[in-house]
């Protein structure tokens, strides 16, 4: 069983700013107004921070929801939607190599479907323009699928 001591202090860094780089990278992917917003935030965070069992990746999901990553993504936080996008995916391509050689293929891939997850509760907690999941969404989490290979 891997463990986030298996990892170099910058890999562990970057296994644990991707699913919140994700996550706000599909709720900023297109306005759902204020309360939208406000939904979608709070989705992405409580998601990240639900204990995960039944996951072959649940160790390393549940020591990485508890890293606090406040500081690394808050540059980003203010940025626009392609730029978080862009971010999001380059952030998964460099993941899909941090995971292939330092965890399991098995967690690895259950690391990579709770990110896929993630993405996917942001894009249904609110509508935009009276879909619950908007192109613009559709798209980043179709491009976060490609850059995870899931």
């Amino acid at each position: 069983m891997t463990s986030q001591y298996d990892f170099t202090n910058e890999d562990w860094d970057h296994v644990v700013i991707t699913p919140m780089l994700v996550g706000l990278a599909v709720a900023k992917a297109e306005d759902s107004g204020f309360f939208g917003s406000m939904k979608e935030t709070r989705t992405l965070m409580s998601t990240i921070a639900d204990e995960v069992t039944g996951n072959p990746a649940s160790g390393l999901i549940n020591a990485a929801a508890v890293t606090d990553t406040e500081e690394r993504v808050k540059g980003l936080i203010a940025s626009g939607p392609d730029v978080l996008a862009e971010a999001a995916v380059n952030a998964c391509n460099e993941l899909s190599t941090i995971l292939a050689n330092t965890a399991e293929p098995e967690e690895a891939a259950g690391f990579k479907i709770w990110i896929v997850d993630i993405a996917t509760a942001v894009a249904e907690a609110a509508k935009e323009t009276d879909v619950r999941v908007s192109p613009a969404e559709s798209q980043v989490i179709e491009r976060v699928r490609g850059a995870l290979s899931v």
